[in-house]
């Protein structure tokens, strides 16, 4: 992984694009981090695992709250009265 400072980020932004083709790029501010820049190949990568853990952990999390009972009709409920209690005027 390569280190850029953020002014070096911004005075360089396409050879800061093209590094990070090949490899994440983390950009620091003041020494600390602030950003990482990576591949759209990586993002896509990175943005479709994180959809299937989702639907994955909803799957399971569903499975068993069916299996203790709950319904569509209790949940639309529940979400019902959560909505009526936070928009209370």
């Amino acid at each position: 992984m390569r280190h850029w400072s953020a002014s070096d980020g911004r005075m360089q932004f396409p050879r800061l694009v093209d590094t990070a083709r090949n490899e994440p790029v983390l950009v620091f501010r003041h020494h600390r981090p602030v950003a990482a820049v990576i591949s759209y190949e990586r993002y896509r990568e990175f943005r479709d695992f994180q959809i299937s853990s989702f639907l994955s952990a909803s799957a399971r999390i569903g499975g068993s709250a069916q299996a203790r009972g709950m319904t569509p009709q209790i949940l639309t409920t529940i979400l019902h009265d959560i909505h009526a209690l936070t928009h209370r005027c």
